[in-house]
């Protein structure tokens, strides 16, 4: 016997439908079906089988033992060129009357290193002189090039001093300065008013004055005897 959902009346157990309410009675629940057992077996197959070959299709990752023993090798820098010689200060430098130094544009000589008291209109300050650098400068380049006192500068005892204005008017040679043309020379003075117990004169000259390089640098040192 079964109890009907419906009206709770006791029922036979094969009874289909409830003959005190009439209610239709639901049949036996899915799982107690033998078939049921049955398809959920199969689809379990199915399913363990379908899992099995996805493993063994997938070919498993290759490693190459290579490539841990492979190394990044840089290339070697490049040597860069060896830098052309250049002259030493020692090279560019006039100690005494008669040496000449040759720079890639021009060359300086210097011709006579005179003491003098000046003449009857220009003298120097009491115990001073004026000291006369007589210099030809030759122009070496295929250009044209203005020359000016401006590329010299000169140093007494460590002291910047200027060119005597006294001294150049009472000198017979044109200053340091024009117009020279390629292959050309030109012949003018240095004069300062010293004190005549000067010990070093030294002249820093700039031959190629606006250039940005020292290929036309001199220096005239000159020790007082």
């Amino acid at each position: 016997m079964k109890i009907c959902p419906n009206c709770h009346e006791e029922i036979p157990e094969s009874a289909k439908k409830c003959p005190s309410c009439g209610a239709r009675l639901a049949g036996r629940p899915i799982y107690k079906k033998w078939w049921f057992w049955i398809a959920l077996i199969v689809l379990a197959i199915i399913a363990i089988a379908a899992l099995g070959g996805d493993s063994e299709d997938t070919p498993p990752a290759i490693t190459n033992p290579g490539d841990e023993l492979v190394e990044t090798i840089s290339p070697a820098p490049e040597a860069s060129p060896s830098p052309s010689p250049e002259e030493t200060p020692a090279e560019r430098t006039i100690t005494a009357a008669g040496q000449s130094v040759t720079t890639k544009n021009f060359v300086l000589t210097l011709e006579a290193v005179n003491k003098s008291q000046g003449n009857d209109f220009f003298k120097p300050d009491s115990g001073k002189e004026f000291l006369e650098l007589v210099l030809v400068l030759e122009n070496a380049s295929d250009k044209e090039t203005t020359v000016t006192t401006a590329m010299f500068d000169a140093y007494l005892d460590g002291f910047a001093i200027s060119e005597s204005i006294s001294g150049t008017a009472a000198s017979d040679l044109p200053a340091m300065s024009g117009t020279l043309a390629a292959g050309k020379k030109l012949r003018g003075a240095l004069i300062y008013e010293v004190p005549t117990g000067w010990k070093e004169l030294e002249i820093q000259a700039d031959l190629a004055l606006f250039s940005l390089t020292d290929a036309d640098k001199v220096t005239i040192l000159l020790n007082n005897p």
